[in-house]
């Protein structure tokens, strides 16, 4: 399977001029934090930033800075479980009226 994407990788290289090849290695990357368990996208709108999984903790931070909780997407929340803050963040939403 790796020389398959190694092969994929040098062939686009070779007849995709340079603008498409970079968009083509950017969806290649995305494709595989996609099907990793154990890496993911910054969820922050506009971060290209990607985080690989932490055994220590659930905050992790991408390299531009956001830092997010790996399980849930959601903003950093410890030391409250994932389910706890979505309730938090259900309560304040229900105050918002």
């Amino acid at each position: 399977m790796l020389l398959e994407i190694v092969m994929m990788f040098a062939v686009a290289q070779a007849f995709l001029d340079e603008a498409d090849f970079a968009s083509y290695q950017r969806q290649m990357a995305i494709d595989f934090v996609k099907r990793s368990s154990e890496m993911t996208q910054c969820p922050h709108r506009g971060c290209d930033g990607y985080v690989g999984f932490s055994k220590r903790r659930r905050t992790v931070k991408c390299c531009e800075g956001h830092r997010f909780c790996f399980a849930c997407g959601q903003d950093a929340h410890a030391p409250v479980s994932c389910a706890e803050a979505k309730a938090w963040r259900a309560y304040e939403d229900s105050l918002k009226v």
